[in-house]
């Protein structure tokens, strides 16, 4: 089992902690999207490296992400689905976080 350490720390993980139970052609637009903001060393690593890299990580297969690329620029309505996906249910998340601190607040002032 692989080990990795985070940064400046001594704490380990376990590669085998982390899998992907999402949609797999959903995990290649965020790689991509992140390979497209410089997001991994600077933006000195190929998509190819780096779908095979975090694949690894997240125990998805990746060896076809061009072709699943592909898929992804093939899309007539919404090319970036699951991004604007992501954005939306963060957004939900925050938008509750403030209502749930709000109704704290406001049950401590009376």
């Amino acid at each position: 089992m692989l080990q990795l350490k985070y940064p400046d720390s001594s704490k380990q993980i376990s590669k085998s902690r982390f899998c992907w139970t999402g949609n797999t052609t959903d995990l290649l637009e965020l790689i991509y999207a992140l390979h497209a903001n410089n997001c991994f060393n600077n933006g000195d690593i190929s998509i190819g490296e780096l779908a095979i890299g975090l694949g690894e990580l997240l125990h998805v297969d990746l060896s076809n992400c061009y072709g699943l690329y592909g898929n992804i620029r093939r899309r007539k309505i919404n090319r970036t689905l699951f991004l604007d996906e992501l954005r939306e249910m963060l957004k939900k998340k925050m938008e509750d976080s403030d209502t749930k601190e709000e109704e704290r607040t406001s049950r401590r002032n009376r």
